[in-house]
């Protein structure tokens, strides 16, 4: 194995070790009413799990004193609130939720269910928390080797940038680890998910294509891009999608696909160019169509009986007093 995937592994671990050892000795008391609520309401699926395991009552205890109370617990505050509860439930009980990544909620369910065998979309409470758990910190780390890659690729491989350190990838990756995003990455959120799911649609994009630069500067007219592999450049646009149903602002990566349209240089076309845009389009298009049925799907489960919040939504918000300027006071 490279030296700095089992450097990223270890500073990893170290990392990993010290947030949970952070959540381990904070406050087990519970700052929002919200968490209270679904812990006590699925109370009895942490007795259903414990005595599914073939342990001792005291190991049992244990679990419950110092794994479930003062970890596990510990998790189900903000988002994750409504991510656990809707994959408990395997569907949205308020229509507010639905701004919460569906595609996410949909996964920890659905692997849930799988792991206890269950017959029924409900699944168990806290396998839910040690499933997104032990999935959201593999995803973590997964993004840390792709950032590695990623540097490689754009910065390492081209003659005109030998400048650069050689531990360009290992910083990029050490810095994946401490992100500001912090202990988001490591509970119930979509944050990891969404960042390899990101990460890996850039990969695809940056495997599909040829940039050369040989004979000048990077510049926007298109005579030095080349879609090679246009399945994997597809496969980004899918990717992208993907992400986009497990955390909205992933749409936000279709500007990638406007600029690489941009790039082609329309005074000089031929049908390699023509192609590429048809690609470009086709994939861009994969993540316009999840933007268009993640407003439709709702809007055809509350509507028309919702009346006039069906309807133009202005009347509900004051239009003179959207700076939000006029919320904050210098004290």
């Amino acid at each position: 194995m490279n030296s700095d995937y089992i450097k990223i592994i270890k500073y990893f671990i170290i990392f990993k070790f010290i947030q949970f050892l952070i959540v381990y000795s904070s406050p087990s008391e519970q700052f929002d009413n919200s968490s209270t609520v679904l812990i006590e309401k699925f109370n009895d699926d942490k007795f259903l799990l414990l005595n599914s395991l073939p342990i001792s009552n005291n190991f049992k205890n244990f679990i419950d004193n110092h794994i479930i109370r003062k970890i596990l617990n510990k998790f189900i505050v903000w988002d994750s609130v409504y991510f656990i509860k809707t994959a408990k439930l395997g569907r949205v009980e308020f229509e507010h939720e639905w701004v919460f990544g569906q595609l996410w909620c949909r996964l920890l369910n659905k692997a849930s269910c799988l792991i206890t065998d269950s017959n029924t979309d409900s699944a168990n409470f806290y396998v839910i928390i040690i499933v997104g758990l032990i999935f959201n910190n593999l995803m973590h780390l997964l993004s840390c080797f792709l950032i590695h890659f990623l540097t490689i690729k754009n910065f390492l491989l081209d003659d005109s940038k030998k400048k650069l350190k050689k531990n360009l990838p290992l910083i990029c990756s050490l810095l994946t680890i401490v992100q500001p995003s912090g202990i988001f990455t490591t509970g119930i959120y979509s944050e990891s998910i969404t960042q390899f799911l990101c990460f890996t649609g850039l990969a695809l994009r940056e495997l599909a294509i040829t940039e050369d630069y040989s004979h000048g500067n990077r510049n926007n007219k298109g005579d030095n891009f080349n879609i090679d592999k246009k399945f994997l450049y597809l496969a980004s646009g899918l990717i992208f999608s993907i992400s986009f149903g497990m955390r909205s602002n992933s749409i936000l990566y279709g500007l990638i696909y406007i600029n690489d349209l941009l790039r082609i240089n329309i005074k000089k076309l031929n049908f390699k160019k023509i192609l590429n845009a048809i690609v470009i389009l086709a994939s861009g298009s994969i993540l316009f169509f999840s933007l268009i049925y993640s407003i439709y799907k709702p809007y055809v489960l509350y509507c028309p009986e919702r009346g006039d919040w069906c309807g133009e939504n202005d009347k509900f918000i004051d239009l003179n007093d959207l700076n939000f300027f006029k919320k904050w006071l210098i004290s």
